[in-house]
């Protein structure tokens, strides 16, 4: 690590190399490796104490068919960190002139493509985060809104026991991929109206800010009936980001007998279709009940699930996001 000195109260600490923006330790001022001071910075607050949000997670995971009835009897905190993360936020106006292809099912000779152009617009308000640690998937696609955010006090993350992260991109890094962001959206949707070969002929309009905004998470540790299990919420909003939970034994027996019983189902829809001369038909049946037998039976035997706001990520990918954030 190296040292870098406070253009703004003259303190000096030291900087890790990945990092772009650094906060002060001392005075809270926020800056980047060349000196510049960042003035638009932001925060939550943190609205929910840690017993608020326990209350506020059983309550939700008693929501989900598959948790066991007892899990607020046998629920025990272990730890947990309030972490505020850093994001790049952007909002603006964007205006987006296309081209693509639409089926045209009315075709004399069969179904042919037809060339289309328009015009979408797009009112966006977008969070870029600007820590690796959010970027294994767990909180890439983050929305929160601007509005109700206060100006970064240090003194304010200490009165509570936070730890800032700071930031490893520039804004110039995350002006790109907030670009990247709202232009992926718009291809997306436009993909829904079964539009293809989409091509941007031209755009128009700008992104505003950006805003540094620290968020305040809470990341939990907890024990059930003596298993360890992690969730993250947000400590402005009690929302529930990320959680794994465990399955109650009724919901893994059903899961355990409705998986074998689908498994037994493709088997049974494959040897049909083979005795039929229907190889096609064996073939799709056989693997689409297969897969879909062998989801529900994982379900059964591993006895957690993943749930939340973030977006599907692997069991490896959390893992590594969460062993980042030592306790």
């Amino acid at each position: 690590m190296s040292k870098i000195v406070c253009p703004y109260c003259g303190y000096d600490f030291r900087l890790d190399p990945r990092e772009a923006v650094v906060t002060c330790p001392s005075c809270g001022t926020s800056f980047t490796r060349s000196g510049e001071v960042i003035e638009e910075h932001l925060m939550g607050r943190v609205n929910y104490s840690i017993q608020d949000i326990l209350e506020v997670f059983k309550e939700w995971a008693l929501r989900k068919p598959e948790t066991p009835d007892d899990l607020p009897l046998f629920f025990r905190l272990k730890d947990y960190k309030l972490v505020f993360y850093p994001f790049w936020v952007y909002s603006g106006n964007i205006v987006v002139n296309y081209t693509g292809h639409v089926k045209d099912i009315k075709g004399r000779y069969g179904t042919k493509l037809i060339e289309i152009s328009g015009k979408e617009e797009e009112s966006v308000e977008t969070a870029i985060p600007a820590s690796s640690y959010l970027h294994t998937g767990i909180l890439d696609d983050f929305v929160f809104n601007v509005r109700g955010k206060v100006y970064f006090s240090n003194s304010y993350v200490r009165k509570y026991g936070g730890r800032i992260l700071n930031s490893e991109i520039t804004k110039d890094e995350a002006e790109k991929r907030a670009w990247s962001k709202v232009l992926n959206k718009i291809r997306e949707r436009l993909s829904l109206r079964d539009i293809s070969n989409i091509m941007f002929t031209n755009i128009s309009g700008k992104l505003e800010g950006p805003l540094y905004v620290h968020e305040p998470f809470y990341i939990i540790r907890y024990l059930y009936r003596g298993r360890e299990f992690t969730f993250i919420a947000d400590a402005s909003d009690s929302r529930i980001i990320h959680a794994y939970i465990p399955v109650g034994k009724v919901f893994r027996m059903l899961a355990l007998a409705a998986g074998l019983a689908t498994l037994g189902m493709a088997l049974g829809l494959g040897l049909i279709g083979l005795i039929l001369d229907l190889e096609i038909f064996a073939i799709s049946s056989f693997l689409a009940f297969g897969i879909l037998g062998l989801f529900i039976l994982s379900k059964g035997i591993r006895g957690v699930i993943r749930t939340g706001e973030s977006k599907p990520i692997s069991e490896k990918e959390a893992y590594e996001f969460l062993s980042k954030v030592a306790f």
